[in-house]
């Protein structure tokens, strides 16, 4: 899309359209940026990592205000028809332009300040930017298309910036408005997040049990506040050992996921998961093996590996301690693959192994063995030109042990691959054999 947008500008450079081409290609770095920003809060990006997120929220935000800079300086200098004139653009296009330039810089800055820590001087000052912006939009008529999305992102930043009471003001204004169905559920779950950012948790339930849950009236803004709400009734309840009312959020906090899973795709049930995590990693008294499990996936799903092997092996302590031995060696099969996906192929030989002898009834207990032994070869392999030789040579006679366990107890198809793995063995052997032969005559 800017590849398309700047052959125009070189086809076309007196074009009088060419502003609205160059707003083009900003909106196309600020949906880039606003992805970007998306996934990184997914994975839980530390705030180095964010700094390229940064970067292009910048560089979308500046383009933006520079084409604002143009459109502003053309309008005051009277060069623009009130009509369409041929290939000129009315004044009221000009107009409609300036309107939607300055909304999705506003969408710049919010997304900037979201990159920021929670009460950081950066993340007021982007914040505090959005709503000047917002402002005048917000008082736009109700139909013009910017009317409602920017009465809506008001009343977020105004609580982002830490002032519900304006918030509050700015919702009860909008409120009599006669809003959109789906500005209305927007600013229901604003609603909800100003009575929890007051600690009103009791006001906040009342809401959220009320919002109506039909297919029809359906937002992920709205099922994810529901979502916050039911996590914190839960972690009220359980601080007060008040066992059937965390029990029964509990369970409203697992259906309510579901429904964002349901209803409104990947990206809305990854939030909700990491949401699920997040009260997990704050709790850890909460012993319920489906929610551990629920939430150790999320965070697989997100991106998060070390989190989701911390999540797996506390669900697989709770499934011991359940005595669930096919949900226990399932998960810890899940931890172990986990390590072989992200190349760590020592720690994911010892985890295999561990498995495969601690559960050797389990029906893939042979795999996870003949796993075990496939990773020892890598880790081996990839250590090649690092380890001593007297590393080199217990890990080799590691894995020759490991073999020879292999092939005394386990089934008939994984002792053919284990023998198809002992040609691995040799050449692996000899490759080390060679590299501590060169150490030797050094």
């Amino acid at each position: 899309a800017i590849d398309a947008t700047a052959q125009f500008a070189a086809a076309a450079p007196d074009s009088a359209w060419l502003p609205l081409v160059r707003v083009q290609a900003a909106l196309v770095r600020l949906a880039r940026a606003e992805s970007s920003r998306q996934q990184a809060e997914l994975r839980g990006a530390s705030p180095r990592g964010l700094d390229d997120v940064r970067e292009q929220l910048r560089d979308a935000a500046t383009a933006l205000r520079s084409e604002a800079d143009a459109v502003n300086a053309a309008l005051a200098a009277g060069d623009v028809p009130l009509r369409r004139d041929g290939d000129q653009p009315s004044r009221d296009e000009w107009l409609v332009l300036r309107t939607n330039i300055a909304y999705q810089l506003s969408r710049a800055l919010k997304g900037l300040a979201q990159t920021y820590p929670d009460n950081s001087p950066d993340r007021f000052n982007s914040l505090n930017g959005a709503a000047e912006l917002l402002g005048p939009l917000a008082q736009l008529p109700v139909e013009r298309p910017r009317g409602w999305p920017s009465r809506v992102d008001l009343v977020a930043c105004l609580r982002l910036l830490g002032d519900p009471d304006a918030a509050r003001r700015k919702l009860e204004l909008f409120a009599t408005q006669n809003p959109p169905a789906a500005s209305a559920l927007r600013l229901e779950a604003e609603r909800i997040r100003l009575l929890l950012m007051e600690q009103r948790l009791d006001e906040a339930l009342a809401l959220a049990e009320a919002t109506p849950a039909t297919d029809a009236a359906r937002s992920g803004e709205l099922d994810l506040a529901r979502l916050e709400t039911y996590l914190s009734a839960w972690r009220a309840a359980a601080a007060e050992s008040d066992e059937t009312a965390a029990e029964a959020f509990k369970k409203k906090s697992q259906q309510t996921l579901t429904e964002i899973e349901t209803y409104h795709g990947s990206y809305w049930a990854r939030r909700g998961g990491l949401l699920l995590a997040a009260y997990l990693a704050a709790a850890p008294a909460t012993g319920d093996l489906a929610v551990l499990v629920r939430a150790a996936e999320s965070l697989y799903r997100s991106g998060q590996l070390d989190d989701a092997l911390a999540a797996y092996d506390r669900a697989r302590g709770r499934a011991a301690e359940d005595r669930q031995s096919a949900h226990q060696f399932q998960l810890a099969f899940a931890a172990a693959a986990i390590e072989q996906e992200r190349g760590r192929h020592g720690a994911a030989a010892d985890r295999y192994r561990e498995l495969a002898l601690a559960q050797p009834a389990e029906p893939r207990s042979a795999e996870a063995h003949y796993l075990a032994i496939q990773n020892l070869a890598a880790a081996i392999r990839d250590a090649a030109d690092t380890a001593t030789k007297e590393e080199t040579e217990r890990r080799l006679a590691e894995r020759i042990a490991w073999l020879d366990e292999h092939l005394e107890r386990t089934p008939a198809r994984w002792t053919a691959a284990a023998g198809r793995g002992q040609m691995t063995r040799d050449e692996t052997h000899g490759r080390a054999r060679r590299k501590t032969e060169r150490q030797s005559a050094d």
